[in-house]
């Protein structure tokens, strides 16, 4: 019996390994680097998601460099391969001097800088043939000083350039926005309409400050140039903004109502045509700061992009409850005996 179930097994796995293609068998196209960006950085922030935070964990090699390599990738389709990877130990730089250098880190966006490592992925578009599309891939690589020139390879593919002069410091996420703060307030509470069910009047969430006071600012984000990949894009989302308070505290952002609550990770993306301005976007941040608050600094991934004062909001004093006079009371009218007295003393007085 046991004999037939092991059998049985061997038959379907068989029949498991004949029906899937394995990706076709790890066949991968042909890679072509058609275009390299560089850029060299004497050291590098990593922020997110530390930012949130007011913290920052910043990288600094004695003797090297922090090169930036943003590779556009061309994989040569076919009709029976559908996707290319790169695993990221085979990624590597070969310096001038012959070493060879694994990435350390990447950018997922500008000023994003990750502390990782990342391979190569490509999934063939549907409209290869008619339209060819390059992939974009970075990675960053700790180059000793002095390196002249290097080469990157990617796989089989593979790229050789010179290494700027210039090296710059870590860029920030303001490099590339420009923030207008439209008003700024103390609400005593945030509303939102709650979705549970087909309740009707659908339920209210209210908040309010249990320590402290809300800070509301309305903000216009302009970009400046995209951020990603794609130049004619930009992305940004709320959890990159807090504030720093006029007594030095920091305090990240609640983040901005977003269907039913207040939500710090809302994406907003901004997109313009080729040659031409992006537009603004515009968000309702929230904030729990300290009484008293007076003038605030707000920071876009921990660097400042605005600041501006504040009116407290003004104190209700409460009035002591109104408490009604006593009545007077009236003298208690004199008594038979005291009229009595009274009379005989008067008439004794006329003797």
């Amino acid at each position: 019996m046991k004999k037939r179930i092991a059998i049985f097994l061997f038959a379907i796995s068989a029949m498991v390994l004949l029906a899937c293609p394995i990706w076709a068998a790890d066949e991968q196209p042909e890679l072509k680097i058609t275009e390299v960006h560089l850029d060299a950085y004497s050291e590098l922030v990593e922020t997110q998601p530390l930012y949130q935070f007011g913290i920052s964990k910043t990288l600094k090699l004695d003797g090297k460099i922090l090169l930036s390599v943003t590779a556009l990738v061309a994989p040569q389709w076919t009709d029976q391969i559908e996707r290319a990877q790169v695993d990221d130990k085979l990624i590597k730089l070969v310096t001038d001097g012959g070493e060879e250098i694994l990435m350390i880190g990447y950018f997922e966006r500008y000023a994003e800088f990750k502390m990782s490592t990342d391979g190569f992925y490509a999934y063939r578009p549907s409209d290869w043939k008619e339209k060819p599309k390059d992939f974009y891939y970075n990675a960053v690589f700790a180059v000793p000083q002095g390196t002249k020139s290097a080469e990157l390879k990617l796989g089989t593919a593979s790229a050789k350039f010179d290494l700027p002069a210039d090296v710059k410091k870590a860029p920030q996420g303001s490099d590339v926005l420009k923030v207008e703060v439209l008003s700024a307030g103390f609400p005593e509470s945030v509303q939102s309409t709650m979705r549970v069910g087909d309740l009707v009047p659908k339920p209210v969430n209210v908040i309010t400050a249990r320590y402290g006071q809300l800070l509301e600012l309305h903000l216009k984000v302009t970009p400046t140039k995209g951020n990603g990949e794609d130049p004619n894009h930009f992305f940004w989302w709320t959890a990159w903004f807090g504030v720093m308070t006029d007594s030095g505290m920091y305090v990240p952002t609640m983040g901005e109502i977003f269907m039913d609550r207040i939500n710090d990770a809302v994406s907003h993306n901004l997109n313009r045509s080729e040659g031409q301005d992006f537009g603004s976007g515009e968000a309702t941040l929230y904030f729990a700061v300290p009484q008293g608050m007076t003038s605030y600094t707000l920071l876009c991934m921990g660097a400042p992009v605005a600041q501006g004062s504040l009116t407290p909001p003004a104190v209700k004093v409460q009035e002591a409850p109104k408490t009604e006079a006593a009545p007077k009371e009236e003298p208690a009218a004199p008594s038979k005996e005291e009229k009595a007295k009274d009379l005989i003393k008067g008439i004794m007085k006329k003797q």
